[in-house]
């Protein structure tokens, strides 16, 4: 193919050889086309390719249809086997609910309600367990309490017994205390125990314990340190306001550093010191029929004048006075006396009744009298 030719067919026009064909020439076109060379005619392909698709050219004897023809015209969609299926067109329709104003919490819950109509389950209760107290003392593992009375009595320094008690099922119950010639009465705590701490009244001292409704506790204490004291004991039943003063110093008064009494008890260290003597006050006075005791101890060799006053009182005045006397020196001669009488009428309220030279003292001891 010549320049011209391949122009010719560029520009769409008849070319020199077509012109010269329908003159009666004879025109060869395989051997034009062998005439040219690979590029040349790969340019011609697609330039023939081309001109077919945009330029409306028509292969295989079909009719030509125009690009733009195409784009403009509907969608054909394949039906039958194989076909896409098909999609809605519009979603489907939502119930509408009129809008409402709520206000509070049970217009809120009413509203829901409406929108649910479902009600909601109905909580059940837990089913009452109930267990009878028979039950649970048969399912309680029985322990066993020993109600038994357990007392221990031990000697220390100064003459002293300590006593301990113990009636674990008698707790806030009374307790008598007898040693040989003194009964006194105490009250059990709430865990049914005592401490106390005894004067003893001999070398060789008994003491017994009786709770009510158990047999009582004796126990045997020796005291080895018994013959260095004096004592001397006052015990009545009742609320008498008896007293007893020991004066330490033949100058002492009534209030002085050597006046012992109820109200001035001092301490067992003076007499563990040698530098006098102290009381102990022993007994529950609101028990009925129940001693309360005052005992004085000395150091052997304290000389000591002692006295037994009775104040006239509201509580006393006029009433029989029921006690005793206890002395022990140091020899351990005791020496008891029982003392009885009736005090004065309420008019002589507010005097004493002075009690003295009612028994005869070792010289370190002696009783003041009238």
């Amino acid at each position: 193919m010549t320049q011209e030719e391949f122009d010719a067919l560029d520009n769409n026009q008849p070319s020199a050889v077509q012109a010269a064909s329908s003159t009666g020439s004879k025109y060869q076109p395989l051997s034009a086309i062998k005439a040219q060379g690979p590029v040349r005619l790969a340019a011609v392909g697609l330039s023939v390719v081309a001109t077919g698709i945009f330029g409306g050219v028509t292969f295989l004897g079909a009719d030509p249809v125009q690009v733009s023809a195409i784009l403009q015209g509907p969608a054909q969609l394949k039906s039958g086997p194989g076909a896409l299926p098909k999609l809605p067109q519009e979603p489907p329709a939502v119930a509408q609910l009129p809008p409402t104003r709520i206000s509070g919490v049970q217009a809120l819950q009413q509203t829901q309600a409406v929108a649910d109509p479902t009600p909601p389950p109905t909580p059940v209760a837990p089913a009452e367990l109930t267990i009878s107290d028979a039950e649970i003392e048969a399912q309680a593992p029985v322990v066993s309490v020993d109600c038994d009375v357990a007392a221990t009595a031990t000697a220390r320094a100064g003459a002293i017994i300590a006593l301990k008690i113990l009636a674990p099922c008698d707790a806030g119950s009374r307790v008598d205390i007898f040693q040989g010639d003194l009964q006194t009465a105490f009250t059990l705590d709430s865990d049914g125990g005592i401490d106390l701490e005894l004067p003893a009244l001999s070398a060789a001292a008994t003491v017994a314990v009786v709770v009510e409704d158990h047999p009582p506790v004796s126990l045997l204490t020796e005291v080895r340190d018994m013959g260095d004291y004096n004592r001397a004991v006052l015990y009545w039943q009742g609320n008498l306001g008896l007293e007893m003063h020991a004066f330490e110093d033949a100058a002492a008064i009534y209030g002085s550093e050597a006046h012992v009494s109820q109200l001035k008890p001092r301490d067992a260290a003076r007499a563990l010191t040698g530098n006098g003597g102290y009381m102990t006050i022993l007994g529950d006075a609101d028990l009925a029929q129940a001693n309360v005791a005052l005992v004085y101890t000395a150091p052997a060799a304290q000389a000591a004048t002692v006295s037994i006053e009775a104040p006239i009182l509201a509580e006393n005045c006029g009433q029989k006075v029921v006690a005793g006397t206890i002395f022990i020196p140091a020899d351990d001669t005791t020496r008891t006396q029982d003392l009885m009488l009736t005090l004065p009428t309420c008019e002589a309220e507010g005097d004493y009744v002075m009690l003295g030279n009612l028994m005869a003292f070792t010289p370190s001891i002696n009783l003041a009298s009238n």
